[in-house]
């Protein structure tokens, strides 16, 4: 027994480290001109962050079936919320209390299978799941939410022009507009589409271009998962695609959405006031 447990301290230890190796090697040039926004003492944070964070993300993911006290009111404008890669809308937990907190309760969620989708499969699901969420909100327009993979998703759907009449703003985090070099070692077609040379990502390819409504990307300045860290950043070259970058604090990239700080900051920009 004491072996198992030692085993499974050593899993949310190790892979993190690993994890944070990689992104200094992937980031050295980056970090070393700019050491003074990326800081030792803020690596060690993200670091610690993803340590605490896996374990959370793995226990709760089991509990899909259960509600988790949330009751659906259609009240508020209709929030969409789109989780990341491997994880299921568990992921929500937190955020999904601050929002109620804040008042917002009309939330809806997309879940998904990250081994039997493919990422064509899951804008076009979006696409129709926004459209629904809409007419059923007597054509109110959706605020969309999503984290990692899930905002790609996001993007991905409202980047249709029918579909982005349908949107009142997009909010995304961690989301890898670039893809990440990690998704060599991924599991699945879904996972490995996330490769920069993916068809995702067609060369001078700008998501939601010429759309009207507002779109964040929030980025943790010391994210693990989308390396480098420059694949964060959604192409903003177009002046008709404009993009607002929000800094989080230095977090990992799953602890996004369990930081208090981080989800104020996501609340602030739902009512408007980052």
């Amino acid at each position: 027994m004491p072996e198992i447990l030692i085993s499974i301290l050593l899993f949310f230890i190790l892979i993190p480290l690993v994890l944070y190796i990689t992104t200094v090697a992937a980031n050295f040039k980056k970090i070393r001109t700019e050491w003074s926004t990326v800081t030792i003492k803020n690596l060690i944070r993200g670091y610690l962050t993803a340590v605490a964070a896996l374990p959370v993300a793995l226990l709760i993911r089991p509990f899909l079936f259960l509600n988790l006290g949330f009751k659906h009111e259609i009240k508020g404008k209709p929030i969409l919320l789109i989780h990341g890669l491997y994880h299921n809308k568990t992921a929500w937990i937190y955020i999904k209390l601050r929002l109620k907190r804040a008042g917002m309760t009309n939330i809806h969620t997309l879940n998904y299978n990250s081994f039997t989708s493919s990422y064509p499969e899951l804008v076009l699901k979006a696409q129709k799941m926004i459209a629904k969420i809409s007419s059923s909100n007597k054509n109110e327009k959706v605020i969309l939410i999503g984290h990692s993979l899930g905002g790609l998703i996001a993007a991905g759907a409202a980047s249709d022009i029918k579909t982005a009449t349908l949107c009142e703003q997009l909010i995304t985090l961690g989301t890898p507009y670039r893809g990440s070099i990690l998704a060599v070692i991924a599991f699945g077609h879904l996972g490995r589409s996330l490769n920069p040379q993916s068809h995702i990502f067609n060369a001078g390819k700008e998501f939601c271009r010429d759309t009207n409504f507002s779109k964040t990307a929030l980025i943790s300045p010391v994210d693990e998962m989308v390396l480098p860290w420059k694949n964060l950043v959604p192409d903003t070259q177009d002046s008709a695609t404009k993009w607002d970058i929000v800094k989080t604090p230095p977090v990992s990239h799953v602890s996004m959405l369990y930081n208090p700080e981080t989800v104020s900051r996501l609340i602030a920009i739902i009512k408007g006031s980052h």
